[in-house]
């Protein structure tokens, strides 16, 4: 009975799923080891030149630390963290219960009538809400939370590529310090983007060189921050550049296609809508907060300032990495 068990059945070829000729498809295996014999000239060329080799080394990594997944993450952090802190900070502040924040953004993007409206009304209290001394502690301690959970994030997606390890209750507390340059950094840019008045493309163009200036030099503070003083400025200045290019991209983004995108969700979806605009504009910063950890590593090891345990070219590119290394 053994013997007839393990037999081979004559009408059932023994190599199809070796082959896969029955359905027309390779086996997992074959496509793999196709795929690497197709671009390993292609990474041993661009393993030669720094510039295709560091980007291709960018690429990499993004993929190896699940870029999309953590954008999103990041993304769904800071709208559970930040703009809850900006809507508190503003209210503080202006003692307009959210007004002035929510009229800062709509001077910004340039928007008016119903969709400025119900920008007001997402940042804004009721009119003839009480305060609930309870339920305000609640909310205080949930943004805590929050705040925590996002700058525990923030730190990793710097630290992470650097291969930095974990400092404890200190890096949460410099991390904090990260969170908050980032806010100033937004504040800062939005005011210079008001104020500055471009009637001529020369104009627009310093005015985007210096955005870019003042960009590049919060990035390399928040850096610091984020990586608790492990990393000097001479190491952290390339993907500081790479964040301040990527800030004035995103600014020329936000006034050209974000007001957009606000009006047609908040017409569709109202208040729902608005937030889907804010989630999709902190999905765009938070890519570039990784691609900052990411480039920014690269860079230095292509200089030789930073040496990995491993080279992320060594596996295949479309390989992801095995979790237990």
């Amino acid at each position: 009975m053994k013997d007839r068990k393990t037999e081979p059945s004559d009408d059932r070829p023994s190599d199809v799923s070796a082959t896969g000729s029955s359905t027309g498809t390779a086996a997992p295996s074959t496509t793999a080891a196709r795929t690497a014999a197709r671009l390993a000239p292609l990474v041993a060329w661009a393993d030669r030149n720094p510039v295709p080799g560091t980007t291709l080394r960018i690429v990499r990594q993004l993929l190896a630390v699940d870029v999309r997944d953590r954008v999103f993450g990041m993304a769904g952090q800071s709208f559970l963290a930040v703009i809850p802190l900006l809507i508190i900070s503003s209210s503080w502040l202006s003692q307009s219960d959210g007004r002035a924040l929510a009229t800062a953004l709509s001077t910004r993007l340039g928007l008016t009538g119903v969709t400025a409206d119900t920008v007001t009304l997402l940042f804004s209290r009721p009119e003839g809400s009480a305060e609930v001394s309870t339920a305000s502690g609640l909310s205080l301690a949930l943004l805590f939370f929050s705040v925590n959970s996002f700058t525990r994030t923030l730190r990793r997606s710097i630290e992470g590529p650097w291969e930095l390890p974990k400092v404890g209750w200190k890096g949460q507390l410099s991390g904090l310090l990260g969170v908050v340059l980032l806010i100033v950094m937004q504040v800062t840019l939005a005011v210079i983007a008001v104020e500055w008045v471009s009637t001529s493309a020369a104009q627009g163009f310093l005015e985007g060189l210096v955005r870019t200036v003042v960009a590049t030099a919060f990035w390399i503070a928040i850096g610091r921050a984020l990586t608790h003083g492990r990393l000097s400025v001479a190491r952290l200045w390339p993907g500081a550049l790479v964040g301040g290019v990527g800030s004035t991209a995103i600014a020329i983004w936000t006034v050209t296609v974000l007001p957009g995108i606000f009006e047609r969700d908040a017409a569709r979806y109202g208040v729902i809508g608005v937030a889907l605009a804010l989630v999709t504009w902190l999905l765009a910063f938070s890519g570039l907060i990784v691609l900052v950890g990411v480039a920014g590593a690269q860079i230095a090891r292509a200089a030789g300032w930073f040496t990995p345990r491993e080279d992320p070219l060594v596996q295949p590119l479309f390989e992801q990495p095995d979790p237990q290394a």
